[in-house]
């Protein structure tokens, strides 16, 4: 008799087999497969590289002071008639863009995490980004390049590029310092293509850390910047 256990395995067997053919399914067929629903004949909103005298921008990308504000851009990609994911399919939408990112990123230092309503992809600051600097560091280039071919393929999605800090120095300069860097991710990322409309950047400063702030290890996890890839499901 069969037990509950193998029971369980075997399921997880089948539906790991299942992801890795539909992975590889859509990266040789494209994104025609992708259950998405498309705006019709809708014109893109244009980047503006006048930006930056406009409050909350920086080159046509958002900076948001909250989460409220981050989350407010999901409304205007929605009422502005962008892709989005038919509700019935979001979770297998959201397990073949996880699959991917892992594939992908299989080799680098970034670390994937998928929960009920977002992917979340966190790079360690040490190896992004030098002390008190902005400036990308070329692993981490060449790891947003390998991630906008993805979010290219899946962009029926809202970026929100979340930047950290340790609790070193004086707040104001850690919010500064991290909202510095998620606009230097973020202006990359549009450097390869992706639209600035589909992005926030929101510097956190030290007030989300992940770990204690009182050893050396801990500060290093704290210093990180994320991408958080929220898919917009159609209402």
């Amino acid at each position: 008799m069969v037990s509950n256990e193998e029971r369980i395995r075997v399921i997880h067997r089948r539906y790991s087999a299942l992801l890795a053919s539909a992975s590889l399914l859509l990266t040789v067929a494209g994104c025609g497969l992708l259950p998405v629903d498309e705006p019709a004949n809708t014109p893109p909103i244009e980047d503006s590289a006048s930006d930056d005298a406009q409050p909350g921008s920086a080159n046509g990308l958002r900076i948001a002071r909250s989460e409220d504000e981050a989350s407010g851009q999901r409304e205007v990609l929605l009422e502005g008639g962008h892709a989005t994911v038919i509700p019935e399919n979001l979770g297998y939408y959201m397990d073949i863009l996880t699959v991917r990112l892992r594939q992908d990123l299989a080799h680098s230092n970034v670390a994937v995490h998928r929960d009920q309503t977002r992917v979340t992809l966190t790079f360690p600051g040490a190896a992004s980004f030098d002390t008190n600097s902005a400036e990308l560091h070329p692993a981490m280039r060449a790891a947003l390049d390998t991630i906008a071919r993805v979010l290219e393929e899946y962009h029926a999605s809202l970026i929100t590029i979340a930047g950290h800090t340790d609790n070193s120095g004086s707040r104001d300069y850690n919010l500064q310092l991290s909202e510095q860097r998620a606009v230097a991710v973020g202006r990359h990322l549009r450097n390869t293509g992706i639209a600035t409309e589909r992005m926030v950047a929101i510097g956190f400063g030290p007030d989300r850390p992940v770990a204690a702030n009182h050893t050396p290890e801990g500060q290093a996890r704290n210093r990180r910047v994320e991408l958080m890839i929220e898919p917009l499901v159609a209402t």
